[in-house]
């Protein structure tokens, strides 16, 4: 109905062959590690935020928590969300995400720890930093593939 030369046939194609892919075994991990990273990720920033009282200079370490806390429950929800296409998606995206929060994290490390107004954040940012390259090695170390899903 598109109006696309054979777009109804690649769709009934994609829908078929969804409905035959199952999840890896690792899907649920996955999307759990990518849940817990993210509320570890909010919790931090909003502590820290609440042990500088609210204060305006403090509020960037929540601001960064819930919105990656947002965006990992968004790939999670992919990554479990039936066809192994959105699956991938899912993770490859999370895992995406997590990189960028590492590196956003150490770069706010680095820009907070000079600053005296930011004395705060700059150990939130340490450990928002450290504990994401963390996720990230535990997402890698999901993604292997099972040498019994490989002999199947």
């Amino acid at each position: 109905a598109c109006g696309l030369p054979g777009a109804a046939e690649a769709l009934r194609a994609f829908e078929e062959s969804s409905a035959e892919d199952d999840l890896p075994s690792c899907a649920m991990p996955c999307a759990l590690a990518l849940v817990v990273h993210g509320t570890c990720l909010a919790v931090c920033g909003c502590v820290s935020a609440h042990w500088n009282e609210w204060a305006q200079a403090a509020l960037l370490p929540a601001e960064v928590g819930m919105g990656s806390m947002g965006a990992m429950v968004m790939c999670a929800c992919l990554a479990i969300a039936g066809p192994r296409f959105l699956h991938f998606v899912g993770v490859y995206v999370g895992l995406a995400v997590q990189l960028g929060l590492v590196v956003l994290c150490a770069m706010q490390f680095r820009s907070s720890y000079s600053d005296p107004e930011q004395a705060g954040s700059c150990r939130t940012f340490a450990v928002m930093s450290l504990g994401s390259a963390m996720c990230v090695l535990s997402m890698l170390s999901l993604q292997r593939e099972d040498p019994k899903e490989k002999a199947e």
